[in-house]
């Protein structure tokens, strides 16, 4: 028999063993030959999160071309944006507007994708269909705009232990109609200056062990919530609604065992579809909910959910740091 074709075993990831500062968008253009994810990774050497500061209005890393960035993973990398004149939204860690496969995912592990000083204008923003997005154990926070921003068609975003907060319109903004779903597991949506998570899809959605805290809109905002599942979940002290779902296909929505407190405008907007939940409406029944300790207190309310629910909430994250 012939013997089998030649291999591209994938090169040694890029490991940058110091902070970086970048005056240009540093383009990757991934190698045609290649397939398969984690073909590329770029990480701070030995698990340090190592800070990559970009000085001018342009993200800091852009697609060469249809199929860039396709199964590239970043892990341990900070990344913010100290030009001082007015950022656009090509300020981002990541923008992807070139189209491409939609098999191979752009992942994000353990990075911190925002500053507070050295804000970027998006953390991670997708314009056109390409690779879906895995952010694990991450953290984006204090972005002029939104954390994770995908105005793209047909791809999914994964959230996983990660927290969203504090950045000035929405956390994250899934925008695109057709996209199929999110999925969000053990998250934090907090602090932001629109809606902690806006969902515009006909597809299904997933929220689990989240909690949607303080945020200056709904904590979660459903355009087309079909088959969304909200289970487990927290929505505290939301400047509107904790969940609002104002689309044509709301009917579809699903919650179950979910805790809602202090939402300005009310639990859930007219529309949504109740199952199983628990609303306390007279103490706030949480731990330490200012410093995002969302586990139960001993009072009235935190033991009457604990029993309810047999200890299957709730969130407790690191300090708001």
């Amino acid at each position: 028999p012939p013997p089998p074709p030649p291999t591209h075993p994938p090169p040694p990831p890029h490991t940058p063993t110091s902070d970086i500062s970048s005056a240009a968008s540093d383009v990757y253009k991934r190698q045609p030959d290649m397939s398969g994810t984690g073909v590329v990774t770029i990480r701070g050497a030995g698990s340090t999160l190592r800070t990559i500061t970009q000085t001018v209005d342009a993200a800091i890393f852009t697609q060469g071309d249809a199929n860039g960035l396709r199964g590239t993973t970043f892990q341990y990398l900070k990344a913010e944006n100290s030009y001082g004149g007015t950022k656009t939204s090509l300020s981002t860690f990541v923008y992807h507007d070139l189209g491409g496969s939609q098999t191979e995912p752009v992942t994000f592990e353990n990075c911190e994708i925002g500053d507070a000083t050295n804000q970027l204008y998006d953390g991670v923003r997708r314009q056109s269909s390409g690779a879906y997005f895995n952010f694990f154990d991450c953290y984006i926070h204090d972005c002029i705009a939104c954390g994770v921003l995908n105005e793209a068609a047909a791809n999914h975003m994964y959230f996983i232990r990660c927290r969203v907060t504090g950045n000035g319109s929405d956390g994250v903004k899934s925008g695109a109609q057709y996209t199929p779903y999110v999925v969000a597991i053990e998250s934090l949506f907090a602090g932001n200056g629109g809606h902690g998570l806006w969902y515009n899809k006909t597809y299904a959605a997933t929220f689990a062990r989240c909690v949607f805290y303080g945020n200056s809109a709904s904590g979660l905002y459903l355009v087309s919530g079909s088959t969304a599942q909200i289970i487990n979940c927290v929505f505290a002290e939301n400047g509107t609604y904790g969940i609002e779902n104002a689309g044509a296909f709301e009917t579809g929505a699903y919650r179950s065992n979910n805790v809602f407190y202090g939402n300005t405008s009310g639990s859930i907007a007219t529309g949504s579809v109740d199952s199983t939940s628990y609303e306390a409406t007279t103490d706030d029944p949480f731990t330490d909910s200012a410093n995002y300790d969302f586990s139960l207190n001993s009072g009235t309310d935190g033991t009457a959910i604990n029993a309810a629910f047999y200890d299957c909430l709730l969130y407790t994250s690191d300090a708001a740091d």
